[in-house]
């Protein structure tokens, strides 16, 4: 741990068990009660696993553009939300931090990088201004970006679910528009 970097959707599961264990409540019950609420996020949805009637923690929350712009807000601002502190920022900035060094990832069209607590970490180059974007990245062109240099979150949905061939998009975006225009 720490040293070698793989990704897999079964660490996040256990997360999630590792969740229920310490609370005493599901994943639907926690993050409504810890994350979801405090961020006025009313509508969402989980997707079970196949066979089980647990959360799917990896893939299964469903949100809308504008609930996670607001996690991204979260994020950008250090753990705080309409000036509520929901998260500790020396826990937000280690979780958008690279924890350990990601190689390129053809599959995702991603060049080196990192990983923080379940955070993409990534060093953009824009008109010789180097940026660290974070990004929750989630399968289908799902993404949430975000820049505390710059101040910002930029949320893209998209519907390529398993299309590993389309997952560099966002990434277009970011880079090829919207970091230029401010930039």
């Amino acid at each position: 741990p720490g040293t070698t970097w793989n990704y897999r959707g079964g660490s996040t599961q256990l997360l999630a068990e590792i969740i229920r264990t310490t609370s005493g409540q599901d994943l639907i019950q926690f993050s409504r009660e810890n994350l979801l609420q405090p961020l006025q996020i009313y509508s969402s949805e989980w997707i079970k696993l196949v066979a089980s009637k647990d959360p799917a923690a990896a893939s299964g929350l469903r949100l809308t553009s504008r609930s996670l712009l607001k996690f991204g807000i979260l994020y950008c601002n250090g753990g705080k939300f309409n000036g509520q502190q929901i998260l500790e920022d020396n826990w937000v900035s280690a979780s958008i931090t690279s924890q350990v060094e990601r190689p390129s990832l053809n599959n995702f069209k991603l060049k080196d990088g990192g990983y923080g607590y379940q955070f993409w970490t990534c060093d953009y180059v824009v008109n010789n201004h180097l940026l660290k974007i974070a990004e929750a990245k989630g399968n289908g062109g799902q993404s949430i970006f975000i820049c505390q240099e710059l101040n910002i979150v930029v949320v893209i949905t998209a519907g390529n679910y398993g299309e590993v061939k389309y997952n560099d998009i966002p990434h277009r975006i970011l880079n090829d528009y919207i970091l230029q225009a401010i930039l």
